[in-house]
């Protein structure tokens, strides 16, 4: 059985795989001549070489795609209400609480700025909701 820590971190991980697959949207058209500039790898900085080896998709694995697809389709639909799916959703993607609370009053998910405290209880019961479904 998971706590609620390793259900959040389980999402925050869903998210950055998300992030690393392809776009499911057609590519629109776009210039060839940036990919005939090649840099090579001893130009680099050993940073640069470093950083685009740990976005590759190819370091994504078969439990990472497994986890994806349980959060995507099991857990986030779990989640009935849709104002804590959206606060687990926005807050696991790295939104911090004022700018989450101000992306909800913006969106019109509510009529007020809620504190950080009140959207804390909202995620949390997000994440209680979740957390059902795994004892289930």
């Amino acid at each position: 059985m998971k706590t609620l820590k390793e259900i959040e971190d389980d999402i925050r991980r869903a998210f950055e795989i998300d992030r690393m697959l392809p776009s499911p949207h057609p590519s629109r058209a776009s210039c060839y001549l940036g990919r005939l500039i090649v840099t090579p790898d001893t130009e680099r900085s050993y940073e640069d070489i470093m950083e685009d080896i740990s976005r590759s998709r190819l370091n994504i694995t078969s439990e990472d795609l497994k986890l994806w697809d349980i959060v995507f389709d099991v857990w986030l639909p779990s989640i009935k209400k849709e104002l804590p799916r959206v606060v687990v959703v926005k807050r696991c993607q790295g939104m911090g609480w004022k700018r989450l609370a101000r992306y909800l009053k913006d969106n019109r998910y509510t009529d007020r700025n809620f504190d950080r405290t009140t959207l804390w209880r909202i995620f949390k019961s997000g994440l209680n909701d979740v957390l059902r479904l795994n004892i289930n």
